[in-house]
This record gives C-alpha cells, sequence and structure tokens, in this order.
C-alpha cells in the first residue's frame, strides 16, 4: 500500500509544484485508484518541510485569481534520494 508521504514524493519527482497540483498528480499517476484529501497532503507537505525533504515558497498571483498566494514545493537534494529510494522499493 502507497501511503500519502510516498505518492506526495513520487508526485514531486515529476517536478514542482503546489497542493491541488500534487493531489491532481497523484490521482492521474494512479488512473484514478488514489485520491488525496487536502486533509492529508499539507500535513504531509509539512511534515516533509521539517525533514528538509522539500523546500517551499510563495507566489502571489495578479487579479486572475483574486491574489490569493499559492504556495510551491519542490524536492531538495535529500528528497530526491529519498523519493528515488521509495520508487525502488
Amino acid at each position: 500500500m502507497v501511503t500519502a508521504r510516498t505518492a506526495i514524493l513520487q508526485a514531486l519527482r515529476q517536478g514542482p509544484g503546489y497542493g491541488r497540483l500534487l493531489m491532481r498528480r497523484v490521482s492521474t499517476a494512479t488512473g484514478g485508484r488514489a485520491a488525496l484529501a487536502p486533509g492529508s497532503v499539507y500535513p504531509v507537505l509539512k511534515a516533509l518541510e521539517k525533514a528538509r525533504l522539500v523546500r517551499k515558497w510563495t507566489v502571489i498571483a495578479g487579479r486572475a485569481r483574486g491574489g490569493r498566494a499559492r504556495t510551491y514545493y519542490e524536492l531538495t537534494v535529500a528528497g530526491v534520494r529519498e523519493a528515488e529510494a521509495e520508487a525502488a522499493a
């Protein structure tokens, strides 16, 4: 069974992304068999950041999205190693 942590690490191997994009990547990669909810994604991202496996930055959009900020995440070097190790397992 794949955990939310593993699914998010694998989604981030495709490149940086924000929470909802990562949820879509997981759903697409599994053909819709696995769907992550925001309640599971954001705590995992916070834990990955604390473990220094991901880093984040915030982008404030213009009027197109009402000026709401969007936080992007990407794997650190240690995160890439962890994601590769989990993919091999």
